[in-house]
């Protein structure tokens, strides 16, 4: 009997610290508070052509933003672009705009990873239209999350 009435108490205990734990999973996945962050990054292409690209064709500038929001674990890209025409000269002017607005949990301490790309052909149709072409990309570094409300200047000089 008293055997018996070990078991019980054991099984009961297990029972309380099962729905225990149950309890804290569910706490723990109580949703995150978030701020939300808006403005934009206006990267102004310098674009310097020592390939062979026909004065008519058009010139992509490309600006991509990543962040990982640690406070909730959200992975956000951002991608945006501009193309113009190549013209005669030596260099192209190229601006990509891109807004956003994001939520996030930890925006104070969260970074972006900020990157480009240039490249001619701007847009493929078809497989002929895929050669010759010529792109450049690279990392812009890393920066904080800007105060909502901000316009980010980024100047760029590339060449293809």
């Amino acid at each position: 009997m008293r055997k018996n009435l070990s078991l019980r108490i054991l099984v009961g205990l297990i029972c309380v610290l099962g729905m225990s734990l149950s309890l804290s999973a569910q706490q723990a996945a109580a949703p995150v508070t978030t701020v939300n962050y808006s403005g934009s990054f206006v990267v102004n292409f310098t674009i310097t052509v020592k390939s062979t690209i026909a004065a008519t064709k058009n010139i992509a500038c490309t600006v991509s933003a990543l962040v990982l929001d640690s406070g909730s674990g959200n992975t956000i890209t951002e991608i945006a672009g501009n193309a113009v025409v190549r013209g005669s000269g030596s260099t192209v002017a190229c601006t990509a705009t891109l807004p956003y607005s994001w939520n996030l949990a930890t925006g104070t301490i969260d970074k972006i990873n900020l990157s480009y790309s240039v490249q001619e052909p701007a847009a493929i149709t078809s497989a002929a239209q895929a050669y010759p072409n010529r792109t450049s990309s690279q990392s812009l570094g890393t920066m904080s999350v800007p105060t909502t409300g901000t316009t980010t200047t980024i100047n760029v000089s590339s060449t293809i």
